[in-house]
């Protein structure tokens, strides 16, 4: 498990990317629930962390408005097809947000 940030350090509505053992992963802040995903969108390959938006548990990659569903990954909004790569985030003491087995990441308090 790779410890990659405090989860103070990532604001709610917002967006940070990290290299985890030569992936790149974004963790966002929806209102104190941290979702983990893949850097890139699956349509054209912009970079989440830099033209993606965070509402409740949907992510929109702004480069071509794609929207993905941030507790299981999959496509609610075209034109992506392909469906985000999802993780968990735990934080120790804390909660857990479930999304799919890619990885776990650690966030510290």
């Amino acid at each position: 498990m790779a410890i990659v940030a405090k989860a103070s350090e990532i604001e709610s509505g917002r967006i940070a990317a990290f290299q985890v053992g030569g992936t790149r992963i974004s963790i966002a802040n929806s209102n104190g629930t941290f979702y983990a995903f893949d850097d890139r969108c699956t349509h054209e390959e912009c970079p989440l962390s830099e033209e993606g938006e965070v509402e409740g548990s949907e992510l929109t990659c702004l480069c071509h408005f794609s929207v993905f569903d941030l507790d299981t990954g999959n496509v609610i909004d075209g034109p992506a097809i392909i469906e985000e790569r999802t993780t968990t985030v735990l934080i120790p003491g804390g909660f857990r947000c479930t999304v799919d087995e890619l990885k776990n990441y650690v966030l510290q308090q």
